[in-house]
């Protein structure tokens, strides 16, 4: 800062007169020449005057000075500190309004000023000069858990005697900045638990800021595992982690019922909810954390079937079967005295806690019995009474036929006696004739008619008990004798045989086993005599080498391909295992009637179809009282599709009154004939060969085996199916963003035949647009195998063959591209099989 002058030398001023008058002109003589004399000056003249406002400016202090007295000459009028420094000199004459000013800079504090005429102080001016508040913008976020942070940019006038604090409401600080520059910066604190925090942001001691932030706590995860005891259930949570005691574990009925409840513990690892039932059902549970289901489970507890001892005593023709030592009598148990032949002879029903009771039979003939004791239709005891018959009469039985008539010749008979009838049951143990013995007999003639061509075995039996088994071919005269197929046609054209364009062709019938040899179409003749031949085994249809030679090695694929192959040659040859043979049987299975004894439709009887369609599996629904059908003409109330499974219907294909489903597989079916059907619900299930139909009135279950006169259910040759686009699980493909979608060629999703193989394709969508593959070019496709889960997938175009990939269940690898669940590619999940025409 410059100062005008701080050093002042007054020189005396005379005046005209000792009186003011601002008229007239002073007169100074300084020549020292003798001169009239001046008049005396005043001896008190008026002081130099003025008036002093103060202004700021930042670092700028000003003192304006106004009305300065005119007859100021060389009075010092200075701007100084309190301490005498002088900041600002105003300079010598100067008169009417001036403004002496110092800045102070950055060089901030408390300051005192004063104005001073000639040392005198005039006027005093006092200020704290301090820099100016900073300001700036605040951002809170929290970018993990219990951490939150605090963004302070845009910042304006920082200065380091300002510092920044992130602190709670009650002053604790959490972190400071000081504001040196105006660079952002954030202030962090992380807490030592979940929960709802407030934040203020301060500036020194000043609150500029305020923020609430609520970091919930995660819900515990666990696994649960259900297990049952008697009539208690345990709901167990294992590999608990994040347990604390803000969390409930509930364990309810599907209907919200809570039935035991947990609180979980700080640092908990396992614990367990239990239940007891009161009585026996089936009941569904659902352990929920909060209100939230974690798991659902369905158990059911089935009544204990009661024990008891039987002990069986005769008197002349009479059996007594003493039931004693019962436990768990309950009147949902009935037990039969039957016979071995399945013939009903009593029943008790079972009262509440009965402990004791009897059966008595009496027999008519003498003859040996063989009794059974059952509860509710299981075997549990057996017993051989024996009254002695008259001597069973013994003969010679033979079998002759005419086409489909069939003669059974008794001779020899010896001890006829009307006692004793001989029968004879086929397979399916029906009577189909019957002789009951006089004395003179010496020779019987019984005849009956079959349907159908084939091994016929007969069961003879005397008073129903098995004398001996019988068994006749019946040959249809008017079939051929062809052995079919006569070819093996090559299906790989890189095995060395297949390239050569060879084939195998049927060459001769043995015992049990069918031979083809190796054709050599070059020159129109077996090759090597036929020693390189292979055979099948007509009893099982398996395949398999046939000689000391090529090729060695025959292998049934998982595909329904064979490949023969030898050790120093590779792949020979492959053809496709035929599903349809002269050796394989094609007979189709017959249904029969099923008795009802249990559940809703009790005393009602499942009838074949009255108007029934060749290979369509369906039943009506009878009451036994005679009150007549439920569906009759072309309706019916049970169907079952082969590889699908059980259907309880009504007229427009729904639900069946008040039968509820036990599983929803709702869709397009091929039946038995290879037609669609359509439904919208699948109301049966079925496991381990028992049938449940899930009534409101009561669950009704049945033997699968007992609708078919064979007990055995037909199985499916083939199911088609309808493809679709999925998502893979794992690989590049995945990693990638891509999806399999639908081979763009027209009515791809019902596949396409490619070399008489029903297959289906896909390809690759660009992530652009567009599609990768294209046309008759694909990324995968699939060929069906005899099962659902054995198919094939490869991965390439069909044009070039593409590479198998492997199968773990129903899950497909291939390799580092890609892993999928093959379900997923297809409508509902029917992956197809089997030889689709």
């Amino acid at each position: 800062m410059t100062f005008i002058n701080q050093r002042i030398i007054k020189r005396p001023t005379l005046f005209a007169s000792s009186k003011r008058n601002f008229g007239n002109l002073l007169t100074h003589y300084e020549t020292g020449q003798d001169a009239t004399p001046p008049p005396d000056p005043d001896p008190t003249p008026d002081p130099v005057a003025f008036t002093t406002s103060w202004n700021t400016n930042g670092g700028i202090v000003e003192a304006n000075l106004t009305g300065i007295s005119s007859h100021r000459t060389s009075e010092v009028i200075v701007l100084t500190r309190d301490n005498g420094a002088v900041l600002a000199t105003l300079a010598e004459n100067n008169v009417g309004s001036w403004t002496l000013s110092h800045d102070e800079g950055t060089s901030y504090g408390t300051y005192i000023y004063n104005v001073r005429l000639d040392g005198v102080i005039k006027s005093t001016f006092s200020r704290d000069y301090q820099p100016n508040t900073p300001t700036f913008t605040t951002n809170f976020s929290s970018n993990s858990a219990k951490s939150i942070s605090c963004g302070v940019q845009n910042i304006t006038n920082p200065h380091n005697s300002f510092t920044v604090k992130l602190a709670k409401l009650d002053g604790t600080v959490l972190d400071t900045q000081v504001l040196n520059d105006a660079s952002s910066f954030f202030l962090q604190y992380t807490e030592v638990d979940y929960g709802t925090y407030d934040y203020q942001v301060l500036l020194n001691d000043t609150q500029v800021a305020t923020h609430t932030h609520t970091w919930p706590r995660p819900e515990p995860t666990f696994t649960t595992g259900w297990t049952k005891s008697g009539l208690a259930i345990t709901a167990d949570l294992s590999s608990i982690t994040g347990a604390h005691p803000d969390f409930y574990a509930y364990l309810c009925r599907s209907d919200g019922t809570t039935l035991a409840t947990h609180q979980f513990q700080t640092g908990q690892t396992a614990t367990s909810l239990s239940h007891t039932e009161t009585d026996y059902g089936t009941f569904t549970y659902q352990l929920k954390l909060g209100t939230s289901v974690v798991s659902s489970h369905t158990e059911t507890y089935v009544r204990p079937t009661p024990t008891y001892t039987a002990s069986f005593s005769t008197n002349e023709l009479t059996l007594t079967a003493s039931i004693t030592n019962i436990a768990n009598a309950h009147n949902s148990f009935a037990i039969t005295l039957e016979r071995d032949d399945g013939t009903v002879l009593s029943t008790h029903t079972l009262a509440e806690n009965e402990t004791s009771f009897n059966f008595t039979q009496t027999e008519s003939l003498y003859a040996t019995y063989n009794y059974v004791v059952k509860i509710n239709g299981t075997q549990t005891d057996t017993h051989t009474a024996t009254y002695t018959p008259p001597p069973t009469p013994t003969f010679d039985i033979a079998l002759t036929n005419d086409n489909l008539a069939i003669t059974a010749t008794l001779t020899n008979i010896v001890n006829p006696d009307p006692y004793y009838t001989v029968s004879i049951h086929n397979d399916t143990s029906t009577q189909i004739a019957s002789h009951t013995f006089s004395t003179s007999d010496t020779s019987v003639v019984l005849t009956w008619n079959e349907t159908t061509y084939g091994v016929k075995t007969y069961t003879v039996k005397i008073n129903g008990t098995t004398s001996s088994t019988e068994t006749i071919t019946l040959t249809d005269p008017n079939a051929s004798t062809t052995i079919t197929p006569t070819v093996l046609p090559s299906i790989d054209s890189s095995a060395v045989w297949g390239a050569w364009g060879w084939e195998y062709r049927h060459r001769v019938s043995e015992a049990n086993q069918e031979i083809y040899g190796l054709w050599d179409t070059d020159n129109d003749d077996w090759y090597f005599n036929g020693g390189f031949s292979i055979k099948v085994d007509t009893d099982n249809n398996t395949w398999a080498d046939n000689g000391p030679t090529y090729p060695y090695s025959v292998v049934e694929n998982s595909d329904g391909t064979v490949s023969l192959s030898a050790p120093d040659t590779g792949l020979l040859y492959k053809f496709t295992k035929p599903t349809t043979a002269s050796w394989i049987s094609t007979s189709t299975p017959t249904i029969q009637s099923v008795s009802i004894n249990n559940g809703a439709w009790t005393d009602h009887t499942f009838t074949p179809d009255d108007n029934a369609v060749s290979g369509k599996y369906a039943w009506d629904l009878q009451h036994d009282a005679g009150s007549g059908f439920y569906k009759i003409g072309d309706l019916h109330s049970l169907e079952y599709i082969p590889g699908y499974g059980w259907f309880v219907i009504n007229v427009n294909g729904d639900g069946f009154g008040d039968v509820s489903p036990t599983s929803s597989t709702s869709g397009t079916y091929l039946d038995a004939n290879g037609t669609s059907q359509s439904f919208s619900s699948n109301f049966a299930s079925s496991s381990n060969g028992v049938l449940t139909i899930a009534h409101g009135g009561g669950t009704i279950t049945l033997n699968e085996a007992d609708f078919f006169t064979n007990g055995v259910l037909p199985t499916p040759t083939f199911r088609t199916g309808t493809s679709q686009g999925f998502a893979f699980t794992s690989g590049l493909y995945k990693n990638n963003g891509y999806t399999a979608v639908l081979d763009d060629e027209a009515n791809s999703s019902s596949g396409k035949l490619v070399n008489g193989v029903c297959q289906w394709e896909w390809d690759l969508p660009d992530i652009g647009g567009g599609r990768l593959y294209s046309g008759e070019n694909n990324i995968m496709y699939f060929v069906p195998g005899t099962a659902e889960d054995n198919g094939t997938w490869f991965h390439g175009t069909t044009s070039t063959g593409g590479t198998a990939g492997t199968r773990n269940g129903r899950v497909i690898d291939f390799g580092e591209s890609a892993t999928f669940d093959e379900t997923s590619a297809f409508v509902d999940g029917l992956v197809p099989y089997g030889d689709i025409p």
